[in-house]
């Protein structure tokens, strides 16, 4: 069993096709990404919303509790105006039901009746208000709440009333009637009321929620006792727990009887919003409110001492736009996701077939197997052909001496020619930057190469190590030089003009190639390889396991930053690009650890800090590329003295020339 689970791995990652690895790399990378890019922006969002509809919310019930105070005002004063009338002050009946026919005609949508200081009401006009009669007119003066009662008492009110003091629940308004014949004393009192339905529209209410709920996306008015959880809702909650809610088109008079219930109304669905509203305090508040699985976002308004004014909005629609965009981003980010695996996918699968056709080459020439050499073309995979065709063609040339001068000074001689020949004759002269190199090995065949190559307006420059020394070293890296060459130039086509995916890239590739077709024979590389942007004046770059670069700018020295492991050892290695200024006269010294290897007599090593020390005793502006190189040759020779040489010397210098 433990077998199988080690074997499980292998067979999950490590053998599948690097079409497959490069597509499922893409969903394992991105999509938690953008899971966690695109969770943090919908909270955010919410965050904003939430503190818009804070402000907007609470400004409602501002309003409406402002428009409420006015029409109450308002209505007093019509009554306040018509107790005044010598015909209703002087309590005639008479004359009293012909002053209230005029008022009705004035204001049809009221009910209107006169109450005595008994509670008797001997004129009721309208539809809403009728004499009360077996004692409920004395049982209203008793009720302290009721505005006939404050009425009584010289007090001008509004209040809500339900039957059976009314036909069908209203909003009453009572004012005081001062008779002329008691000395100007209270003599009883004259109600108006208005029908709940037509609340909202007489006070502006209806068109406050209207306005609220958006005219481009209405939004239903809430209506928790019949299930309707989304929406708006507006709210007047009295003190003593009464409760009015605006807006409703298909409440029955049950309905608003026992919301006006104090009572009666904690069993309803609004109860949760009515013990809210009665336990805030302060003049304005807002809430979150969790009800029956909702959550609801509550304004409040308390301007009034003895009401408060709720206006209700619920979570799902306050967030339905930002939801909406929301799932609108991860439809298109996962279809673009698709799209763009299918054509990795595909991408991949064209390009690995070359690369197992070069692959497979390789690994008969380094059996020893010279077949027929594979086709060239102009076209970049011609050209992976045609370095390995001359990989091959210069390793049977050297096979062939190799037999006829076996261990000879000849034969060496003659391999280090080969390897000479993958060694860049013509650094590139690109303008305004200037190359220099040099590559000095131990024995006849090195293990150390640079290399360098300008595509577009880059310059690439490598320096690379591979393990151990001879033969076996040095055809490593003819298959390590031709592979990355390759892959710098396809994955700058495929990068999109971004030179540090390109060299992420690149390396990627061949460190992955390398491990998985050479990687049994224990050979590895150390890289630094770098691109200089002219156009935006940096120098991007990997350090995979080598010794780390030096930038000098002036007198300011930079060493660059390591970028992952060796090439040739991991076969899912990660490889990180940097970048760093390289403005004008800027001085690039990239080495092997031949330079700070180098020993003296007594075997004290030439060291870091020399370098140091001989880069600074110049200012990049004073330093040519090939002066430095120079320079430290004959420091290394002088420092050697008659030392043997033990490890390969290679230096590259790459110097941006100063521009006005």
């Amino acid at each position: 069993m433990k077998i199988r689970w080690v074997a499980l791995p292998k067979r999950l990652w490590t053998e599948r096709p690097l079409r497959e690895k490069l597509a499922l790399g893409v969903w394992l990378s991105v999509v938690p990404i953008m899971l966690v890019a695109s969770l943090s922006a919908l909270q955010n969002a919410r965050g904003v919303v939430r503190e818009r509809l804070r402000q907007q919310l609470i400004w409602d019930a501002e309003q409406a509790s402002a428009w409420l105070t006015m029409w109450d005002r308002e209505h007093e004063r019509i009554l306040t105006m018509a107790a005044e009338y010598p015909a209703i002050a002087d309590g005639e009946p008479e004359t009293a039901a012909q002053a209230l026919s005029q008022i009705v005609k004035q204001f049809p949508n009221n009910s209107y009746a006169i109450t005595k200081q008994d509670g008797t009401t001997y004129n009721a006009v309208g539809e809403l208000l009728q004499p009360l009669e077996d004692g409920k007119g004395k049982a209203l003066l008793e009720d302290r709440n009721s505005t006939t009662a404050k009425a009584m008492q010289g007090i001008s009110s509004s209040n809500p009333l339900a039957p059976p003091y009314a036909k069908h629940p209203c909003v009453a308004s009572s004012v005081p009637i001062y008779s002329t014949a008691l000395g100007k004393r209270v003599a009883g009192a004259i109600t108006s009321c208005l029908a709940m339905d037509l609340l909202g529209e007489k006070t502006g209410l209806n068109m406050l929620i209207r306005a609220a709920s958006d005219s481009s996306k209405a939004l239903p008015v809430l209506d928790l006792d019949a299930g309707k959880t989304n929406g708006y809702a507006l709210m007047v909650v009295l003190n003593q727990g009464s409760t009015i809610v605006f807006g409703q088109t298909d409440n029955n008079e049950a309905e608003e009887a026992l919301l006006l219930n104090h009572q009666a109304n904690q069993n309803s669905a609004w109860a949760p919003l009515i013990q809210l509203a009665r336990s805030s305090t302060a003049r304005t508040a807002f809430n979150t409110i969790h009800i029956k699985g909702h959550d609801y976002f509550v304004g409040i308004d308390r301007t009034r001492p003895d009401r408060s004014v709720l206006m209700v909005l619920d979570s799902d629609s306050a967030y339905s736009t930002v939801n909406d965009l929301f799932n609108l981003m991860w439809a298109g980010n996962l279809v673009a996701l698709a799209m763009s695996s299918v054509a990795v996918y595909r991408i991949c699968s064209a390009l690995s077939r070359p690369i197992d056709q070069a692959g497979a080459a390789l690994s008969r020439i380094s059996r020893g197997e010279f077949g027929e050499p594979l086709p060239s073309s102009n076209s970049d995979v011609g050209r992976l052909f045609n370095y390995v065709n001359q990989a091959s063609e210069q390793l049977q040339d050297y096979l062939e001496d190799a037999k006829e001068h076996a261990a000879t000074d000849t034969q060496l001689e003659e391999a280090r020619r080969i390897q000479a020949d993958f060694l860049i004759k013509d650094l590139p002269a690109h303008q305004g930057i200037e190359l220099a190199a040099l590559f000095d090995p131990a024995f006849l065949i090195g293990a150390d190469w640079y290399d360098a190559l300008a595509i577009d307006d880059l310059t690439f420059v490598v320096v690379a190590d591979v393990c151990d020394k001879g033969v076996p070293s040095a055809l490593y890296m003819s298959v390590f030089r031709s592979l990355l060459r390759l892959s710098l130039s396809q994955e700058w086509k495929h990068s999109g003009g971004v030179p540090g995916d390109t060299l992420c890239r690149a390396i990627s590739t061949v460190n992955r190639y390398m491990t998985e077709t050479h990687g049994s024979t224990g050979m590895f590389a150390t890289v630094f390889v770098g691109a200089y942007d002219p156009g935006s004046a940096e120098l991007h770059y990997v350090v995979a396991g080598h010794e780390a670069p030096l930038v000098l700018q002036g007198h300011e020295q930079l060493e660059l930053l390591g970028s992952g492991p060796a090439v040739g050892i991991f076969a899912d290695a990660n490889f990180q690009a940097h970048c760093c200024p390289f403005g004008n006269g800027a001085l690039l010294l990239a080495f092997s650890d031949g330079l700070p290897d180098a020993r003296d007599p007594e075997g004290k090593a030439f060291g870091h800090a020399r370098i140091r020390s001989i880069l600074a005793e110049q200012s990049s502006n004073q330093w040519s590329a090939q002066g430095l190189v120079n320079r430290l040759e004959q420091a290394v020779q002088a420092h050697m003295q008659t030392a043997e040489q033990f490890d390969d010397l290679t230096l590259l210098a790459l110097k941006r020339m100063e521009t006005p």
